[in-house]
């Protein structure tokens, strides 16, 4: 019931914080206002959009049955916002949630996503 919980409020926070779309793919729709050069120009330390994308990470790990932080090796938050800086100074005009895909495939590989097409 606490999982059930948790999923729920994960997907109600991203669900309150979309603002643009940013992926159409395989009939998925996802709404993120943020790119990376909001991510490049962010607050160091507790900032809404570290929230942001810790809560993306999350609700795809949650969607997905499957642990982004601890498999293959364990990543912390300072490890993904240190990812993020790197993919935001290469692509500096993709959207935040692209780069959360693109660390989520880096992660466990393209794969990943086959779990949320059944």
């Amino acid at each position: 019931m606490k999982k059930f919980f948790l999923s729920c409020v994960v997907s109600l926070c991203i669900t309150a914080a979309v603002t643009q779309p940013a992926s159409a793919a395989e009939g998925i729709w996802v709404e993120d206002g943020w790119t990376c050069a909001d991510w490049a120009k962010r607050p160091k330390g507790i900032s809404p959009i570290e929230h942001h994308l810790t809560g993306i990470l999350n609700g795809m790990s949650i969607g997905a049955n499957l642990n982004l932080w601890g498999l293959p090796t364990p990543v912390n938050r300072e490890q993904l916002f240190y990812w993020m800086d790197q993919y935001c100074a290469n692509n500096p005009l993709k959207a935040l949630m692209e780069g959360a895909v693109d660390f989520a495939i880096e992660r466990r590989g393209a794969a990943w996503a086959d779990s949320f097409k059944q």
